[in-house]
């Protein structure tokens, strides 16, 4: 979501977005903690996994160059 789409919803609290974010981001940890443990899991699938989280924040840091970058 753009700050244009937040300007363009103002009944949209962006301190709720954001707090529904990090509830699916935590439970997501878990999942993938569970997953990476698996004995059942091949390596590769470990590999494939770690390369598409990659490339997610890589996707996000494009589209939202001013929210991942580091201000300090």
């Amino acid at each position: 979501m753009t700050d244009e789409d937040f300007a363009a919803c103002p009944f949209l609290d962006p301190d709720d977005v954001v707090q529904a974010l990090r509830q699916k981001l935590a439970h997501l940890a878990g999942d993938v903690h569970r997953l990476w443990h698996d004995p059942d899991l091949p390596m590769r699938e470990r590999k494939r996994g770690s390369w598409m989280a990659m490339e997610d924040v890589g996707v996000a840091t494009a589209i939202w160059p001013s929210r991942t970058s580091s201000t300090s």
